[in-house]
């Protein structure tokens, strides 16, 4: 038997039409694209290595910058003096290493040296969190390149400190879901949190889920997981504690970070602190912009609403989850029966709430960025609840896929990347 003889066969054992193949061929080759644009950004991208320098701080005894990057003040809270970077500090910490080994060698880590393989490891994660949750190989593929062309894809891109704190949270989050599916080591689920919390507070609150998870879980016993929900405690605590006393150590109060203290070169957000750092006056403008903002018109003149191409550019605002993820919206069409999704859309309700109370909404971003910090455990809740109503993807999911996929790249190929970041 030849090799297209064998291969037929082998297609019709597996029952993939050949239509299939073809979609999957197209997809891929978007995907490759897109990879190729991470590849090329993170190894060349040198502005804003906010953590970068930190690192290098944090190796001479300090918790400010001993140097600036480039822009110099932007976002940078300046208290008694010195310069301080309001972000969780455990990317720095993760750059430590690596930006020691090249100091010793004379050159600089550029923060994307190490986005990159961050990158890669959330689409093994998202892989086999979608094995995990009963998928085969071929959707498991799908969903894995499905998160990566989503919201996330410009974040993979541009490795810049804010972005690189959200890839991060991105990576423990879904690690986190990795490991709850498979050996479930509390003490690891604590870690994870406690590392996602020490990036993005929002983010670490996602050990809500675990939490209540295992307390609500009657197949034990009440002492069985009281001990467990000690060993997950346990990290999350300690984590916990030395980002407090990081924060004393700086502004000499054991919650403030630093946003107090943000110098803005943006009017929009520094009017936007006056209104309060946390406050209910902000949560209609973060509901708008991660529900409902959509791409603006591009007109011909100032004047009429005549429109030239591209006809529609990203608002650099913010634009809905379901413009850059519309795969989303199958999520209004679940029951959520099991106690399992339940907990898990209480838990992303926690861990928006801090966000959407937030004054900043995020500027020169591509979507509503700060929703990364509850996509892993959102993504995954839809993957669980689709599987548990259907044997795979359908024809109708990989093409809806697709078409988010060419609307981003649409939508990234009409940037205004002139903006400052």
């Amino acid at each position: 038997m030849d090799m297209l003889s064998r291969l037929e066969a082998k297609l019709r054992r597996t029952k993939i039409r050949p239509r299939e193949l073809v979609l999957a061929g197209v997809f891929a080759a978007l995907v490759l694209a897109m990879l190729s644009l991470v590849v090329m950004a993170n190894f060349t991208f040198e502005k804003t290595q906010h953590f970068t320098f930190l690192a290098q701080a944090f190796l001479q005894g300090k918790l400010y910058f001993l140097e600036l990057p480039v822009p110099r003040w932007n976002d940078v809270a300046l208290f008694h003096g010195h310069p301080y970077w309001p972000l969780g500090p455990f990317p720095a910490v993760l750059l430590m290493p690596f930006v020691y080994l090249f100091g010793l060698a004379g050159t600089m880590f550029y923060q994307g040296y190490l986005q990159f393989w961050l990158v890669l490891a959330t689409l093994y994660l998202v892989y086999q969190l979608a094995r995990r949750t009963g998928y085969h190989t071929l959707d498991c593929g799908y969903l894995s390149l499905t998160f990566f062309t989503s919201i996330f894809f410009f974040y993979a891109w541009a490795p810049t400190s804010y972005y690189m704190a959200h890839v991060v949270v991105v990576v423990c989050g879904f690690a986190a879901l990795v490991e709850y599916l498979g050996r479930k080591r509390y003490w690891l689920l604590g870690l994870l949190c406690g590392l996602a919390l020490a990036t993005r507070v929002p983010a670490g609150f996602g050990i809500l889920f675990f939490l209540l998870d295992l307390l609500l879980d009657q197949a034990t016993t009440l002492k069985l997981r009281l001990h467990r929900a000690l060993e997950l405690m346990a990290p999350f605590v300690a984590l916990g504690l030395l980002l407090l006393l990081y924060n004393y150590a700086r502004f000499g109060g054991l919650v403030e970070q630093g946003y107090t203290y943000q110098i803005h070169m943006v009017e929009a957000a520094r009017r936007a602190r006056d209104y309060g750092l946390f406050s209910l006056i902000h949560l209609p403008g973060n509901l708008y912009y991660l529900l409902l903002s959509v791409p603006t018109p591009v007109f011909r003149d100032g004047l009429s609403h005549v429109l030239k191409f591209p006809f529609i550019a990203p608002n650099p605002w913010g634009m809905s989850i379901f413009v850059t993820s519309p795969y989303l919206v199958y999520l209004f069409g679940f029951k959520y029966r099991s106690l399992t999704s339940r907990l898990a859309l209480v838990s992303v309700a926690v861990m928006l709430l801090p966000i959407l109370l937030y004054y900043g909404i995020g500027f020169w971003q591509f979507g509503y960025r700060y929703a990364l910090d509850v996509m892993p455990l959102l993504f995954w809740l839809l993957m669980r609840e689709y599987r548990l109503q259907h044997p795979g993807l359908s024809r109708g999911f990989r093409w809806l896929i697709l078409f988010s996929v060419i609307l981003n790249l649409y939508l990234l190929a009409t940037y205004d990347y002139a903006i400052p970041i």
